[in-house]
């Protein structure tokens, strides 16, 4: 998501000449679903509303350091209240930059698949309607370590390329969560991993009214000693050509042996799609392909924004899935989604 400033204040830094500029920011979504599966209980309508608070803090030092916070909350889908989404410290400067708390690693951050607009497609929360089944737009990218506390090293943009790795040492251990003392237990899907490793390259280029994005990224997880999981190394590479508003791309992604997400060990998936976004609006549309074990996921989804007025914007969306699992089977979710940023 991007962060717009919606205030900003200079706060004096005691013993250091320098000022941090607070801005704040965030969204609100709103998202009324019609939908049809062959899940069992299943009912037919449902709303959603999704709101993420954005803080950041960013300061430069006389010496030319830069260093901030950023922190979002969130409204907790799975209890009543707000929760802590990601909060992390960073340093910066012409060296490049490290990142320090709960965020994404650097396999997400330098990723790149297929182009969406508006709510996501085939990248948002089409799955929260659909059943249990496996959180699709987790595998638009190589299974990676989500909010876990890490460390991230990001090198400067050079000719168009910037690389970065982080390292994790738990899985599924974000805040103030340790888990170092605890025991594995192995009918658990979180904390079967320690000394995650991600790594992720990206390279960009502009000639003219062409651009190009390539990327690749790569997971190594350590199965913990006494869980029924395997190491794993996960891997992924993807694209985006854009000309005159209009984008094609796409990525394909192998997760190894890893269970971090809800697909089993062995997943394969791969995404293309097309868009193209004008002044105030965009429309787009996505294949997805999953390959689990004894399990196909086939996936299509097409969808649009209108910008409304600033920070307002209204998107259609309808998106199709046929699942070999009997409890997802086939069917549809249609949206339509009322976003306000700030």
């Amino acid at each position: 998501m991007v962060l717009l400033a919606g205030a900003a204040v200079a706060a004096p830094v005691y013993g250091a000449q320098a000022q941090l500029t607070v801005t704040l920011g965030g969204y609100t979504t709103f998202r009324a679903a019609t939908y049809d599966s062959d899940t069992p209980g299943a009912t037919s309508r449902e709303f959603q509303n999704e709101t993420e608070i954005h803080v950041r803090a960013d300061g430069k030092a006389d010496n030319g350091l830069l260093y901030g916070v950023k922190i979002e909350v969130e409204n907790d889908g799975d209890n009543a209240g707000v929760s802590v989404d990601e909060a992390s410290v960073y340093l910066g400067g012409s060296w490049g930059r490290i990142e320090l708390g709960d965020h994404d690693g650097a396999s997400d951050q330098l990723f790149i698949y297929a182009p969406v607009v508006g709510n996501g497609q085939v990248d948002e929360a089409w799955s929260d309607f659909a059943g249990p089944g496996i959180e699709t737009d987790d595998l638009l990218l190589p299974t990676d370590t989500s909010d876990a506390t890490k460390v991230t090293y990001l090198t400067p943009e050079l000719w168009g390329l910037q690389a970065g790795v982080s390292y994790t040492p738990q899985s599924d251990d974000e805040g103030q969560s340790v888990v170092a003392f605890k025991a594995v237990d192995p009918d658990a899907d979180e904390n079967l991993y320690r000394d995650l490793v991600e790594a992720g390259i990206n390279y960009t280029r502009e000639i003219g009214d062409f651009s190009l994005i390539i990327a690749g990224a790569y997971v190594h997880g350590t199965a913990k000693d006494g869980s029924t999981a395997q190491d794993f190394d996960a891997w992924g590479v993807g694209t985006q050509i854009g000309w005159q508003g209009f984008k094609l791309g796409g990525a394909y992604n192998d997760n190894g042996d890893s269970e971090i997400e809800t697909a089993e060990p062995g997943t394969k998936s791969w995404n293309v799609g097309v868009a193209y976004e004008a002044d105030d609006w965009g429309v787009a549309a996505q294949y997805q392909k999953i390959d689990v074990t004894g399990r196909d996921i086939h996936i299509y989804a097409v969808g649009a924004e209108y910008e409304i007025a600033q920070g307002l914007k209204f998107g259609p969306e309808v998106i199709f899935f046929d699942d070999d699992d009997p409890e997802v089977g086939d069917g549809y979710v249609a949206l339509a989604t009322l976003n306000i940023e700030f």
